[in-house]
């Protein structure tokens, strides 16, 4: 079962099983592997005590071998003293002097041939003990001179035979050769993993080179070619790293180290330079040359035993193949750039992906500061500008280049990424709040909040100013939702550009804060196109969902206070930007209100066409209000006067006044006092001219059978409507008017329109003044002010001028409709007796009723003791009226 586990088919398993089958088989896999765990550890701990016998036997053996040679050479020196002194019973033949230089010159061979054969035999536990301890040169060189050993004992004859019998009498001479060579890929591997260390030393990097160098015999544009591709393996190990700031902390530390170790190493020449040079060239003079130490003397050797050795090996330093000659500064300079080119291209890329799984400002700047501080704290980085200017021909902003511009497009990438979220979740609140549309209950509600709760709150923030600005509370929600989420990402930017006090004696190697005017300019746009992305997304379904999306745009440039600080983060003091969106607010929230007001128009328009439709007398009488008797005078031909009374209309009719009223309801739905100056422009001009549009289709297509009592009502409308509506600067709408005038004055007898004229004219006026704040909200309040002032400078129906009322200096269309009041109260006038005759006067303009007048004289004076009386009992009308008032006049229920 185990068997048949370890030698499955990963893919196949994954093709033939579910999830559930993969899973029991990984758990018996993982048993399988527990068991095999326990059979190595019980193998082990049953041998181990027999290894340990083992080991302590090897090391006495070890001991008593060497004892016994040492007492073999002091045996053999003292019988050669022995012989020497010609001990009786020690020399059987007296040899002759040259023969005794035989016998002296073979013992001394022999001791030489020992000591070379010794030494062979003791270098590759040396080697070993130089490889561990990191010493790869010396490792090196201790291998070179066991194959100098190896090849002089192969060549050697001595001991009276050949070369060939000293290999046959002593075969651990091969067999150390072999070992030796073992060592070849062991060196050459060490010194590449050397070389591929991201925080590189130049001990080690020298170190390394030289044992490559030995080994390969390569001259110095071949050894500078293959230090940078060691260096770009370097790179790619980096990048299977785990972590983003492990990786970005190796990245830092390998460019660095490989600027420093490539000018050490190859770059010579420049004496006047601080940097460390030359490093490799005085490494090999220090080991080849004949003035080097030679090789032997590394090796822990009794001076004694060194004397045995023979001097063709104790003088042996290794060599290279290739002489050695330094690199012009042109030719490092051009491999060197295009080295860096290639890690240029690929540390953004490399970069952007670890970046890709970051989600905070904040961490980004976490890792820009352990970027500063792994740079600060690197060796060389003080001379970085020499150091760049030497290998690369410029300089070379390491940070910046490299580095500096994936942090700022994560930046705004971020950036966006938060306000397309904040976005989303805007649009879906939208979507749950429109419905909710009700602004007149909330506008004339009154709560605790509508005032400040504190004298150092903010004015801005009160329910007064909420009201006054028709803000309701589903729309301050939205627009603090956006504030909120702004206020969140300037809060996150803040940690990647908020100054910190550092210390002016390290050094600074980049700017952490060059990029801040960048930033500020993604921040803006990125803020601006996601405001117009937003306005974009507002359409026109309904009138509710049209109104929300109104009051939510104008509301951003009020309620959104972070906002403009993300537009304008420079303190320049223009604001540009900011105000060119705000304007870009306005304009788009008067579009919105523009597909309004036409769908409301389009309403009022057809409305009032099929209410003009008078196909009957009935529709006549409907559309016709009672006109005012008034008594005229004239001379008859004997010269006596006559008096006759004609009827002129005093009102207008009633199509009209309830298409406008409608038009009010629907204006008072939105707030009429929030509107912009230049919406309600508009909204008055385009309501004339939908008015003018249609009594001019109706006069066009009743041409033939209109009358004359009809052409003075339709004449009277469309005065009141010029007087009412129109600006005297709007040419264009008066010469439509004074057009339609024309017409309909063409349809009356010139001898009753001489008569008339002026009755009609000052019934107008009348009107309008009677009026003006019944149908308040469809004008501006300039239009206001004007027709208030012309009242004032002008009452109709009086000699007498008014007093002046507080309600004239007002400029902007207040909340309860302006009431002219007068600053004392008479004495000789009854509170109650003045409701009941303003009650009796405001009865008779609604019915639109007058009685006959005698006299002009009595006419005004009846309007002077109207108007006295309406002035001195206001504040007790406005007492008594209940709150049904505001809803019939602001169109109650929609």
């Amino acid at each position: 079962m185990a068997q048949e586990l370890l030698s499955s088919n990963i893919d196949g398993l994954f093709e033939k099983m579910n999830l559930d089958e993969i899973q029991q088989v990984l758990r018996k896999m993982r048993i399988e592997v527990e068991k095999k765990r326990e059979d190595l550890r019980v193998t082990v701990g049953s041998r181990y005590r027999d290894l340990i016998e083992a080991a302590d036997t090897i090391t006495e053996m070890k001991k008593t071998a060497e004892e016994v040679s040492e007492h073999l050479y002091s045996m053999e020196d003292k019988l050669g003293s022995l012989k020497h002194r010609q001990l009786l019973g020690f020399q059987t033949d007296i040899f002759s002097s040259e023969k005794q230089k035989q016998v002296l010159e073979a013992k001394k061979e022999c001791r030489i041939l020992a000591a070379q054969i010794k030494l062979l035999m003791e270098l590759p536990e040396i080697i070993w003990k130089q490889i561990e301890a990191g010493s790869i040169c010396p490792a090196a060189q201790i291998q070179q001179l066991g194959y100098h050993l190896h090849t002089g004992l192969s060549v050697e004859s001595g001991l009276g035979g050949s070369a060939a019998n000293i290999q046959n009498w002593f075969p651990v001479i091969n067999q150390q050769k072999v070992a030796l060579a073992s060592f070849d890929d062991i060196i050459v591997k060490e010194s590449t993993n050397h070389l591929m260390e991201i925080q590189l030393t130049l001990e080690r990097a020298t170190d390394s080179c030289c044992a490559l160098l030995l080994f390969r015999g390569t001259n110095s544009a071949q050894m500078l070619s293959d230090f940078l591709k060691f260096r770009s393996e370097t790179m790619r190990s980096i990048m299977s790293q785990n972590g983003i700031k492990q990786q970005l902390q190796s990245f830092l530390q390998f460019i660095v180290s490989s600027f420093a170790t490539v000018h050490a190493l190859f770059v010579e020449g420049f004496p006047e330079s601080n940097l460390p040079q030359g490093l490799l060239s005085e490494k090999l003079k220090a080991t080849c040359q004949s003035l080097a130490s030679p090789t032997v003397q590394m090796l822990s050797l009794t001076p004694g035993f060194i004397r045995q050795l023979p001097p063709i090996i104790t003088e042996f330093r290794p060599s290279i193949k290739e002489l050695w000659s330094p690199l012009p500064i042109s030719h490092i300079r051009s491999e060197f750039q295009k080295w860096f080119h290639t890690i240029r291209d690929v540390i953004p890329k490399e970069l952007n992906q670890l970046l890709s799984c970051v989600s905070h400002i904040k961490t980004l700047a976490s890792l820009r500061d352990l970027a500063y501080n792994t740079l600060q704290a690197q060796p060389f980085t003080n001379e970085w500008s020499e150091l760049a200017h030497r290998l690369f021909g410029s300089d070379v902003c390491l940070w910046e280049q490299l580095f500096e511009p994936a942090f700022v497009e994560k930046i705004s990438s971020i950036i966006q990424g938060k306000l397309d979220h904040t976005l989303e979740t805007v649009q879906q609140s939208i979507e749950q709040n429109y419905v909710n549309f009700d602004l007149k209950t909330w506008l004339w509600a009154e709560t605790a909040s509508d005032l400040p709760q504190s004298a150092t709150s903010l004015p801005n923030t009160s329910g007064v100013y909420m009201k006054t600005r028709c803000y309701m509370p589903s729309v301050q929600q939205l627009c603090g939702l956006w504030d909120q989420r702004l206020a969140v990402l300037r809060e996150d930017l803040a940690y990647y550009q908020d100054e910190k006090t550092e210390d002016s004696k390290l050094f600074s190697p980049f700017n952490k804060f060059g990029k801040r005017t960048k930033i500020n300019e993604a921040l803006e746009k990125c803020c601006i196109q996601t405001v117009r992305k937003f306005v974009s997304t507002l359409d026109g379904k309904d009138d509710n969902r049209i109104m929300f999306a109104m009051k939510v745009t104008i509301g951003m440039s009020d309620l959104c206070p972070q906002l403009k600080l993300c537009l304008d983060t420079e303190e320049r003091g223009e604001a540009k930007s900011w105000n060119s969106l705000v304007e870009f607010l306005r304009c788009s929230a008067l579009d919105l209100f523009h597909v309004w007001k036409t769908d409301l128009l389009t309403s009022m328009e057809q409305n009032l066409e099929g209410q003009l439709q008078m196909n009957s007398t009935s529709d006549t009488l409907k559309f016709t209000p009672m006109w005012d008797e008034i008594t005229i005078q004239e001379e008859a031909e004997s010269g006596s006067a006559v008096q006759s009374q004609i009827r002129v209309p005093m009102n207008p009719s009633f199509p009209l006044q309830q298409s406008l009223f409608g038009m009010c309801q629907e204006i008072n739905h939105v707030g009429p006092h929030a509107i912009p100056k230049k919406a309600q422009l508009h909204l008055m001009e385009d309501t004339a001219s939908s008015v003018l549009k249609c009594y001019e289709k109706y006069v066009s297509s009743h041409s033939t059978t209109l009358s004359q009592a009809i052409a003075l009502q339709l004449l009277f409308d469309v005065r009141f409507v010029g007087a009412f509506l129109l600006a005297r600067d709007n040419k264009l709408m008066q010469e439509k008017a004074r057009n339609l005038c024309e017409s309909l004055e063409g349809r009356v007898d010139p001898f009753d329109l001489d008569v008339f004229n002026p009755h009609v004219q000052n019934h107008v006026k009348r009107a309008v003044q009677r009026l003006q704040f019944v149908f308040g909200p469809l004008l501006t309040a300039d239009r206001h002010a004007i027709l208030w002032a012309a009242r004032v400078a002008n009452p109709v129906g009086s000699t007498k001028p008014e007093a002046p009322s507080v309600v004239g200096l007002v400029s902007s269309t207040p909340r309860f409709l302006p009431l002219p009041l007068m600053n004392q109260r008479p004495p000789n006038i009854d509170g109650n007796n003045s409701i009941n005759k303003l009650a009796e006067s405001s009865s008779k303009v609604d019915i639109i009723s007058v009685n006959q007048r005698k006299s002009k004289n009595k006419i005004d004076t009846a309007a002077a003791n109207a108007t006295s009386t309406a002035r001195s009992s206001a504040a007790a009308f406005f007492g008594a009226m209940s709150s049904t008032w505001g809803s019939s006049i602001f169109g109650g229920d929609k």
